[in-house]
């Protein structure tokens, strides 16, 4: 995660009321390892997508209400991490129909008021992900 020592032990006071994981109990420890496995779970897949700051700011803003990564939960990053997913599924549709950037955003702000797909919530985009499988390739 590149974390550095400062952001480990900003973390731990913040979460755990502790300077360093040796002032942990054992199940603080497991705790945290837990967040720091999903974060970087979560952080690969954000990084193989390509996502753009943007994007990540407008999904933890719009969903979470929160302003970066580090702010979510464990049930929130893998709640993310299956986000990512429908996403790249979305992505792979849009490819297939050959939709350029207008005409995705023009059919998501006419049926879901939003301009992004960072922006829907995950029932939103896996309603968008069901009507994009249901279009038949161009031809």
């Amino acid at each position: 995660l590149g974390w550095k020592k400062e952001k480990e032990r900003d973390f731990l006071e913040q979460n755990y009321s502790q300077k360093t994981r040796q002032f942990l109990t054992n199940e603080e420890l497991l705790d945290f390892h837990q967040y720091l496995d999903m974060l970087q779970k979560v952080t690969k897949e954000i990084k193989g997508q390509g996502w753009k700051a943007k994007q990540q700011k407008d999904y933890f803003e719009y969903n979470h209400n929160k302003e970066s990564l580090e702010q979510l939960s464990v049930d929130e990053l893998q709640s993310f991490l299956l986000y990512l997913e429908v996403f790249a599924k979305t992505t792979n549709e849009i490819k297939r129909l050959g939709w350029n950037a207008t005409k995705g955003k023009t059919f998501l702000k006419k049926n879901y008021g939003e301009e992004g797909r960072t922006r829907l919530s995950f029932e939103k985009l896996q309603h968008f992900l069901q009507h994009l499988e249901g279009l038949d390739t161009p031809q």
